[in-house]
């Protein structure tokens, strides 16, 4: 899976869980399964970039790391809260494009 489409689709996966209903677990454990496997291939998928990427970089590349790191702990709270939080499918939206407009410079210069 290359990043963009890893991004488009872990973007639409979280928007998936939090507008799941709270009262509704199995809709968010599926929610949150299929963000969990998208934002691990993620992860591995800029750590390659990483890799090959200039050395100078190395700092931003572990900050966008960790941002995938604090979605998905964000997405665990979202299943794990006994009643639901309203949280903007939009504001969700808009963290992923910017991770991906982040990625995107520092992978081409």
């Amino acid at each position: 899976m290359n990043v963009d489409s890893a991004i488009e689709s872990a973007a639409k996966e979280h928007v998936a869980l939090v507008t799941a209903p709270a009262a509704n677990k199995d809709e968010q454990a599926r929610a949150f399964s299929a963000l969990k496997a998208t934002l691990e291939t993620l992860t591995r998928d800029v750590e390659q970039i990483a890799f090959q990427g200039e050395r100078s970089k190395r700092k931003q590349w572990a900050e966008v790391q960790k941002e995938i790191s604090d979605l998905l702990k964000e997405a665990r709270g979202v299943l794990e809260a006994e009643e639901a939080e309203p949280v903007a499918a939009e504001k969700v939206e808009r963290r992923y494009q910017r991770m991906q407009a982040r990625i995107a410079r520092l992978a081409g210069g």
